[in-house]
C-alpha cells in the first residue's frame, strides 16, 4: 500500500477508559493502616515489656484512628479495625497502671500512707 493512500486516524488507537477511575488508596489511609500495625504490635508487646509499651500503643492508635477516619476504601476499614483493636486494650492497661500507681496503699495499721512527719508516734 503506498504511503499516500493511507489515511491517518483522527484519534490515537490505544485504549482510553471512558471515565477517570479514582485510586482506591490514599495517603491518609496508608498512614492509618501503618499506625494500626505498629500500635497492634506494641499492644501485643505489653506482655513482654511489663505494660510499658501500652504507653506507646495508645497515642499511636489515636493518630492511626484519625488518619484512618480520613482515608477511604479498604485501607480505611482495615486501619480503623486495627487501631480499635489496639486502642481499647492499651487504654485498659494504661488506666490500670495509672490507677495502681496513684492508689493510696494502706499501712500495716490499715491507715493510708502518710508522710512520716504527719504520723502519730506509737
Amino acid at each position: 500500500m503506498p504511503a499516500a493512500d493511507w489515511d491517518e486516524p483522527d484519534e490515537p488507537r490505544y485504549f482510553l477508559p471512558d471515565a477517570y477511575v479514582e485510586p482506591k488508596a490514599d495517603a491518609a489511609g496508608v498512614v492509618g493502616l501503618v499506625c494500626g500495625i505498629v500500635s497492634l504490635i506494641a499492644a501485643f508487646a505489653v506482655c513482654v515489656t511489663c505494660g510499658f509499651s501500652a504507653f506507646l500503643a495508645l497515642p499511636v492508635s489515636v493518630v492511626g484512628l484519625v488518619f484512618s477516619w480520613r482515608g477511604r476504601g479498604n485501607f480505611q476499614a482495615t486501619g480503623l479495625a486495627l487501631n480499635l483493636l489496639a486502642f481499647f486494650p492499651a487504654l485498659a492497661v494504661v488506666g490500670f497502671i495509672s490507677w495502681a500507681m496513684l492508689k493510696p496503699r494502706p499501712d500495716a495499721d490499715g491507715a493510708p500512707d502518710a508522710p512520716p512527719a504527719a504520723r502519730e508516734p506509737n
